[in-house]
């Protein structure tokens, strides 16, 4: 439907499928899909509720973060960096800032004093600091 320019109704089809993905339990595939019609929101011009989405998108990864946090730091990382990104796609970058905070410490704390080399190539896969004015761009 996107690649024929119905956004509108892709729109409800992604949240169709995240509705019914997190009540089967499937919250990073519900993020996904909420991602996804945020994404046709925006392409529609309703940038508001747009941006709405993205919001939510990254609550529900923030939320899969902390779920998964004594399972695999990998994931968690991966998880928070997401809920950055779509923090300050979705307006907040106050909260944004705190999960960078969040996951650098987590990466510092499981990551054994080396040399220089290897713990500039651990921050350098941490997400750029927010910035206050982002523009809400997607492809």
């Amino acid at each position: 439907m996107e690649e024929d320019g119905r956004f509108a109704e892709a729109t409800v089809l992604y949240l169709r499928d995240a509705a019914g993905c997190l009540s089967q339990g499937l919250q990073v595939r519900a993020a996904l899909s909420c991602s996804c019609a945020a994404s046709c929101l925006e392409k529609t011009g309703n940038y508001n509720a747009a941006r709405n989405l993205y919001f939510e998108t990254a609550r529900m990864y923030e939320e899969q973060a902390d779920a998964v946090f004594g399972r695999s730091i990998r994931e968690a990382l991966w998880l928070m960096q997401e809920a950055h990104d779509y923090f300050i796609i979705g307006g907040d970058p106050q909260k944004a800032t705190q999960i960078y905070d969040k996951c650098a410490s987590l990466a510092r704390k499981c990551t054994a004093p080396a040399s220089i080399h290897s713990s500039a190539a651990i921050f350098a896969a941490l997400p750029n600091l927010p910035v206050r004015d982002c523009a809400v761009t997607c492809a």
